[in-house]
């Protein structure tokens, strides 16, 4: 049985049922996918047009995507306004060359394009890795290629793409921040492991080494990989993924920038791409829980805008010295007065400006604890409690690693503790100290996580709402007999206080209580 797929000349070609099947078992693709990677196949070799033109008109879905000519214009700007020069022709030496070894041309051009994501994060990054590989300056050029590839995939997705010369400014402006803070952390870590190996570079160009790169980037960015999967995906397959489950596998292969819900005095283009490439759950809808900016300047509104919510979350701090740094934490917000019970191995320090930083957990046997919220307003058990009111994360109650006082003022953030990886939160001039400027906290991991953890924390407020009710009830009868008997002319007690002590006050048993014997 066949199965009949229009070329680009209007006329079929059969692809065989039985190949495809047998292709599918040993490729982590669909039978519809293979059928337009099988399409895509038969005119990878002419001359025009380039290798990423191809990749966007293979699929026959592709014409209700972007009608006409669209997508051809539209990958056609992408390689001359966003992509690197010379990106198309890269990419596809690289996934040819990194399977050379199949003497099937048919099964090499699928090899390939599994491995920009298909497989194990580490093969799309060897992907990536040798699309820069003989640059003069190869970390400049990794830092470009995949804010690049994420400004693509965008594009390709939005409905129409900008004037070219607004989009160069916003680069400029935007854009080029990410790159060069990603560029030196990378330069440092490719120097450090240099250093720690006693080796010595014998030029700046054999710097960065294909072992380095992969490492790095499992460490800092975890799902940098995802920035060619996205776009490889999205040229390919647009408008395929209809069904539940195709839809499911290919939202897995994606990586979408956070989107607020709300506007953030902290968050920028260069803060908040690399954010996804972090954690999964930093991608997608972000839900503003508390800004100082837009709520108040208080602790007392900060732990009514987190207490009670379930879920990943993200605090985001702008110090005066314009300073960003935050911490993610994947816990329940709740009020304790001491460090035991707030434990998560998906909690990390990170820091944006001036550098970018990630101090993700250290080992558990090392580990004190990771966060800490206190406040004598929400702990009525024990008023006598010394421990220092604020938001801590790492180090002891005594000294986290990183300090928000119930003030809001005279913040700390050290370098070091036995919770997170060690490293520097602010420059050096600040000596560990700053004060806020901007505080935020967001609600992340897309609605899946928001609306429960939204729902939770409205079950939280309400149930503390009775409670403080039932509380004032109890109270004010309390305080009502203390008014009475503080009252110097209530003539309710007053007879008590005069008779108390006296020998001819006695029990009057013919009427009952007592009376004054004459």
């Amino acid at each position: 049985m066949t199965r009949p797929i229009m070329n680009e000349e209007g006329s079929p070609f059969f692809a065989d049922l039985t190949t495809l099947h047998t292709l599918q078992e040993r490729y982590p693709f669909t039978e519809a996918e293979l059928e337009i990677l099988v399409r895509c196949h038969e005119h990878l070799y002419a001359e025009e047009p380039s290798f990423l033109v191809k990749l966007a008109t293979a699929s026959p879905y592709s014409v209700f995507f972007l009608p006409d000519y669209t997508a051809v214009d539209r990958v056609t700007w992408l390689e001359e306004h966003v992509l690197p020069l010379g990106f198309s022709h890269q990419l596809h030496s690289a996934l040819l060359q990194y399977a050379d070894y199949i003497p099937s041309s048919l099964e090499r051009f699928l090899e390939g394009i599994a491995n920009t994501g298909r497989r194990v994060p580490q093969e799309a990054l060897r992907v990536l890795y040798r699309c820069v590989e003989g640059s003069i300056d190869p970390e400049a050029a990794v830092a470009d290629l995949v804010v690049r590839l994420a400004l693509a995939t965008a594009l390709w997705h939005r409905p129409q793409v900008p004037e070219t010369e607004v989009f160069v400014k916003e680069v400029q402006d935007d854009y080029q921040p990410t790159i060069h803070r990603i560029t030196n952390h990378l330069r440092n870590f490719t120097n450090r492991t240099h250093e720690q190996r006693n080796e010595t570079k014998s030029s700046h160009i054999t710097s960065l080494t294909e072992r380095i790169f992969i490492k790095w980037a499992e460490e800092m960015f975890p799902l940098l990989y995802l920035t060619l999967t996205s776009l490889v995906e999205s040229l390919l397959f647009h408008g395929l993924h209809a069904n539940v489950e195709e839809s499911t596998m290919h939202a897995n292969m994606a990586l979408p920038l956070p989107e607020l819900n709300l506007p953030s005095e902290i968050f920028t283009p260069s803060i908040v791409m690399p954010l996804a490439w972090i954690d999964p759950s930093l991608s997608g809808k972000f839900h503003r829980l508390y800004s100082s900016f837009h709520d108040g300047r208080s602790f007392n509104r900060l732990e009514y805008g987190i207490l009670g919510y379930e879920g990943p979350t993200c605090v985001m701090i702008q110090t005066t010295a314009n300073a960003v740094l935050g911490v993610f934490t994947n816990a329940r917000w709740r009020a304790c007065r001491d460090t035991s019970g707030h434990t998560n191995d998906e909690a990390f320090l990170f820091t944006f400006q001036p550098a970018l930083n990630v101090y993700r957990p250290c080992p558990k046997g090392e580990r004190q604890h990771l966060w800490y919220l206190y406040s004598q307003e929400l702990d009525s058990s024990n008023k006598n409690i010394t421990a220092p009111e604020g938001l801590g994360w790492g180090g002891t109650s005594e000294m986290p690693r990183l300090w928000i006082p119930a003030s809001l003022e005279r913040c700390h953030a050290g370098g070091w503790d036995k919770t997170f990886q060690l490293g520097p939160l602010l420059p050096d001039e600040c000596c560990e100290r700053f004060e806020i400027k901007y505080l935020e906290v967001w609600a992340v991991g897309g609605e899946e996580r928001i609306e429960p953890g939204l729902a939770k924390q409205a079950m939280f407020r309400q149930q503390t709402k009775e409670a403080l009710q039932q509380a004032r009830v109890v109270l004010d009868k309390r305080e009502f007999v203390n008014d009475l008997q503080q009252m110097p002319l209530t003539k309710v007690f007053q007879h008590q206080a005069l008779s108390r002590g006296r020998h001819d006050f006695v029990l009057d048993e013919k009427h009952g209580g007592y009376k004054i014997e004459e």
